[in-house]
């Protein structure tokens, strides 16, 4: 984990991260040239749980290798463990940071293309075809790892144009297997290698369980011996047990704050009664389709607790999650739009490039008539065109219309059949309240279109939102009357919760503390904007472990969120607050070019 990050006195940048003893899966193959059956097992179980997590969290690592894997053999008393590291090339799918903490919008995820190694490379990587990016694309580079270790060599071998051609077209070869490895390995590898992403597993934990079915019998304890010796000669010293000095400050330092996930504390009935609903959808334990409805104030954890939730699902390979959300400006990336369109990493692009993604996905043939309108229809659905706009037929060789909200609600439909077939869908309603009723009625005609896909809809509204708009109110009601429906308060933290979660964001002084337990009155997000603001305003001060707060910086009479960025914007100059004002008149999604040309447009006068 990171803890903290900053440049030393002669500028130059450092990061510190936790120290992890053990040593790479790449020295121990050097020193040992093979592992036991039950270390190469443990190893790939581990892997596999380390990428889940990630995965979950929509990281690509993108460059896994022996180098970047460590073992630990924890001398044999403890069981192996085993460590991912670097992940300075992972693909982030998507933007982890919350904007209302940070008080920006910060540039979009980072698809990192030309990183990687050769010999561990996915075709799909090295084809640049960024939209197939995903955790399969680390399960290729896994299969590649899993097959040196059955074989004691690599995949494909020679110079590295040759190894690249041959990851990108060549089937591979059947791994060797040792005396006691199951014969089962070898087709689950192959699977691993398989040339196109969806032919291989589609989350690591579908290919976690698949891998426990090879489970060695007994404990997994490794005591390499001799050439653990010749390792430690090579620099790693044996494990001995920590002096006082040596226990390491259990904190994260403030400039890291925006670039970690919103801690989750408490809320242990409400995530019982979420993985209950879970468990029945996946079961069939009753109807196919269910609603949970979480309501609450702004800023009470709504939303982060919808966020674990479609975390846990994806983790554990229960179901595929889809966000949709809403706000009170639309933008293209809203609605079931924006959902299907993340969940194919195609946000931003044209309708050309939409077409040929699902083409390849969805594995459409060149004689396919029916298929290929299938596929421009939905590109047609997911990038509408401008008004007055025609467009050019794709990939697809099609030309659609979608001009019927019937012809609408069936493209979701067939697109919802294809997202992650087998599996049940978690579908995410962020913010419904802003939903329009066409939206509503959509949702009902899916629900009367698939009557045997399990798919739990999993909403949050705001209640003070729903208590001012009575055809909001309405609108919910309807859904909740037309689906199986748990309605869930969430109500605010308390003081104990609320000071865990600011323990687990930042070690505070116990004055400082209390002063955000109580400004905040167990709204969450409340709490961590009051830190950010702290932080971000240059008012903390480490002492002794704990960080201090400015005495001027601890006043301030806002009670709500809004009150406190009203307390932010207060603080801006006179000659900026306008852009400010008119930043948030545009809203979040605001295209770069769009808003240049539009400031061009204007007066000199005004774009001064």
């Amino acid at each position: 984990r990171a803890r903290d990050f900053g440049a030393t006195a002669d500028g130059s940048p450092y990061l510190a991260m936790d120290a992890l003893e053990g040593r790479s899966l790449h020295a121990w193959k050097q020193a040992l040239r093979t592992l036991p059956w039950a270390v190469t097992w443990t190893l790939i179980d581990q892997v596999l749980a380390g990428l889940a997590h990630a995965h979950a969290r929509r990281i690509i690592h993108g460059d896994l290798k022996p180098s970047n894997i460590m073992l630990d053999p924890r001398d044999g008393v403890e069981p192996l463990r085993v460590y991912v590291l670097d992940l300075g090339l992972a693909w982030l799918l998507t933007d982890h940071v919350d904007p209302r903490l940070v008080g920006e919008k910060l540039e979009a995820p980072a698809m990192p293309l030309g990183g990687g190694t050769p010999g561990w490379l996915a075709p799909e990587q090295i084809r640049h075809a960024t939209p197939h990016v995903g955790p399969p694309t680390d399960l290729y580079a896994l299969g590649c790892i899993l097959f040196e270790l059955l074989s004691d060599r690599e995949v494909f071998e020679g110079t590295t144009d040759q190894i690249l051609r041959a990851h990108r077209d060549l089937p591979p070869p059947p791994p060797s297997l040792k005396p006691g490895v199951p014969e089962g390995v070898a087709p689950f590898t192959q699977k691993m290698l398989a040339k196109r992403p969806w032919h291989r597993f589609r989350f690591a934990a579908d290919a976690r369980a698949a891998w426990n079915a090879f489970r060695p019998v007994g404990a997994l304890h490794w005591a390499p011996s001799r050439s653990y010796e010749r390792i430690q000669r090579e620099g790693v010293a044996r494990r001995t047990p920590p002096g006082p000095s040596d226990v390491p400050t259990r904190h994260l330092a403030p400039g890291i704050l925006a670039l970690r996930p919103c801690p989750l504390v408490g809320r242990e009935r409400e995530r019982a009664v979420l993985i209950e609903v879970v468990e029945r959808v996946v079961k069939l334990d009753g109807p196919a389709h269910r609603l949970l409805v979480l309501e609450g104030e702004a800023g009470v954890g709504k939303s982060r607790l919808a966020e674990w939730l479609c975390e846990h699902v994806h983790e554990h390979g229960l179901m595929a999650p889809l966000r949709a959300r809403y706000q009170e400006v639309p933008s293209p990336a809203d609605g079931l739009r924006g959902a299907i369109l993340a969940q194919y990493n195609l946000l931003g692009q044209p309708r050309e490039l939409i077409e040929a993604a699902l083409l390849n996905e969805w594995e459409v043939s060149k004689t396919d008539d029916d298929g290929r309108t299938w596929v421009a229809a939905t590109a047609q659905w997911l990038r509408p065109p401008a008004p007055g706009e025609t467009g050019a037929i794709g990939p697809a060789g099609k030309r659609f219309v979608v001009d019927d909200p019937a012809v609408a609600h069936a493209i979701v439909r067939h697109a919802f059949m294809h997202v992650s077939p087998g599996r049940p869908l978690c579908v995410w309603l962020d913010d419904i309240h802003l939903a329009s009723q066409a939206t509503h009625d959509g949702l009902v005609a899916l629900h009367r279109d698939l009557p045997t896909m399990p798919i739990l809809f999993m909403a949050t509204a705001r209640a003070e939102a729903l208590a001012a708009d009575p055809e909001a109110t309405e609108r919910l009601a309807r859904l909740c009357a037309a689906l199986t429906t748990v309605r869930l308060h969430i109500a605010p933290l308390d003081r104990d919760q609320t000071r865990r979660l600011l323990q687990s964001t930042l070690p505070l002084s116990p004055g400082a503390e209390e002063i955000a337990v109580d400004r905040s009155h167990g709204n969450p997000l409340f709490a961590l904007q009051l830190v950010h603001a702290w932080a971000g305003g240059g008012h903390l001060r480490l002492q002794g472990g704990l960080y201090t707060v400015d005495p001027e910086a601890l006043g301030g009479s806002a009670v709500t969120t809004a009150g406190l960025w009203e307390e932010r914007l207060k603080n801006i100059g006179g000659g900026f607050r306008g852009a400010a004002y008119a930043a948030a008149a545009l809203g979040t999604d605001v295209d770069i070019e769009s808003l240049r040309q539009l400031l061009l447009s204007l007066p000199r006068r005004r774009q001064e």
